[in-house]
């Protein structure tokens, strides 16, 4: 927050997680119709240079653990902008940046 006469100009961000009810699963199988998420999980494995699905469950596990508290620390930042927010957004975290600027003429 910073004032500058009569101008306030106030910024804010939040990281919002988005979790799945708590009876959703998300399954893993050979059957057709799932191949999506199969998909997604080869794709995490050959990120993280991941041999098996296991390793590719895992590996994710343990960069959004050590992320998470990044991603705060960067909403948290004087430097966050509404663009980074954005480019840091994904489908499980919202990063939510707004700038609010008053006047008052009073002063």
């Amino acid at each position: 927050m910073s004032s500058n006469g009569g101008l306030h100009v106030e910024k804010s961000a939040a990281l919002i997680l988005h979790t799945r009810p708590a009876n959703s699963c998300v399954k893993i199988s050979d059957r057709a119709g799932e191949s999506y998420h199969e998909d997604l999980v080869d794709d995490v494995a050959d990120r993280f240079g991941e041999t098996t699905r296991v390793g590719a469950v895992e590996a994710n596990a343990e960069f959004t653990q050590a992320m998470l508290p990044g991603l705060q620390e960067a909403v948290e930042h004087p430097d966050m902008t509404e663009e980074l927010a954005d480019i840091l957004s994904t489908r499980a975290v919202d990063i939510v940046y707004e700038v609010s600027i008053s006047v008052n003429v009073r002063e």
